[in-house]
């Protein structure tokens, strides 16, 4: 695939994230209706008995969540194989994170259970989005499998 094409996919990705992370609330507060929050992190572990489960997050959220963290997870594969890099294995794995915490939370609306965990960081996988978007507009070249075995030392 071409450059290009994955600086869509990695815009789109920050894109969803951006509003997800958001609560949406960017949207409300376009037309004056309610301040906008930013959820750059989270880290939350909730498991209990007795009481019915209240999600934090609607289904549209979560859904949003879902589709970002999957189409980011995709692109900085792709990225990096164009660009390589530690930093696009880092966005991975927060991919990754994100993708189990919100199919852990969106399994709420398919059964019923008590436990959720969220572990995300969008503040970090909106920044590491950026950098591989820097990288391969600027004409990144993908990393050789392996190195030329040098000519023998003539004597």
């Amino acid at each position: 695939m071409k450059s290009k094409s994955i600086i869509w996919m990695l815009g789109a990705h920050a894109a969803l994230l951006l509003v997800a992370s958001m609560n949406y609330s960017i949207v409300s507060w376009i037309w004056g209706r309610i301040d906008w929050t930013w959820n750059y992190f989270e880290y939350s572990h909730r498991t209990g008995w007795g009481t019915p489960y209240q999600s934090d997050y609607t289904l549209v959220v979560v859904l949003t969540y879902l589709t970002a963290f999957f189409l980011g997870l995709i692109a900085h594969g792709m990225a990096c194989k164009r660009a390589g890099g530690m930093l696009n294995i880092i966005a991975m794995v927060l991919c990754t994170l994100g993708l189990i915490s919100f199919a852990m939370e969106g399994s709420h609306w398919l059964w019923e259970h008590h436990l959720s965990w969220i572990a995300i960081s969008p503040a970090a996988s909106l920044l590491l989005a950026v950098i591989s978007i820097v990288q391969l507009s600027r004409g990144a070249r993908p990393i050789p499998e392996s190195t030329p075995a040098l000519p023998p030392a003539s004597a």
